[in-house]
């Protein structure tokens, strides 16, 4: 980064795989990029121990802002999301790693409505899942038909609380129903 730009302070929250490498990165490049740790959040802050150096540990997530991060990174649970996101927009830039907690429209729009009320970006990455956007345009088009694996018997499949369009049974290799 120029030298007259200002560093960014990178609020990660959860410390899973996703969590571990972005915090790993950060710690290691970020300096060099213009990047760093704010803080960082799992809901079991033990797993933090002898990995992330005690500064950069939030203890109660709901102090976040005393941290005066730039930009918080979700990549633990919708949950979250819903919880926290519009918090952490009302104070920082906000990326959500959970992009199935936008599936709830209400919580699409008041997230949305606070980045403009905040004048903050609310930042939603794609292109995880390789082929997704085509899987949404087969789905969307009334093309896409699904088949269901499972090797458990066919009467614990709970294919009745999906909402899955043109769904195709077949046999189960265990129970042949």
């Amino acid at each position: 980064m120029a030298d007259s730009s200002p560093d960014l302070k990178i609020g990660v929250v959860g410390f899973g795989f996703l969590g571990q490498y972005l915090v790993g990165r950060i710690l290691k490049d970020g300096p060099g990029l213009g990047l760093n740790l704010a803080f960082v959040w799992n809901r079991n802050s033990d797993k933090l121990k002898g990995l992330v150096p005690a500064e950069f540990v939030l203890s109660n997530l709901s102090s976040f802002a005393d941290r005066k991060s730039d930009v918080i990174v979700e990549v633990c649970h919708p949950q979250i999301v819903k919880e926290y996101g519009c918090s952490f927009l009302s104070h920082s830039h906000f990326m959500v790693g959970s992009p199935s907690a936008l599936s709830d429209s209400d919580l699409n729009q008041k997230l949305r409505r606070a980045a403009l009320q905040y004048g903050k970006t609310l930042y939603v990455p794609s292109g995880a899942l390789w082929g997704g956007q085509d899987i949404q345009r087969l789905n969307d088009s009334g093309a896409l038909k699904v088949k269901v694996w499972n090797k458990r018997k066919c009467k614990n499949i709970p294919t009745s609380k999906y909402n899955i369009h043109h769904l195709e049974t077949m046999k189960c290799d265990v129970c042949q129903k």
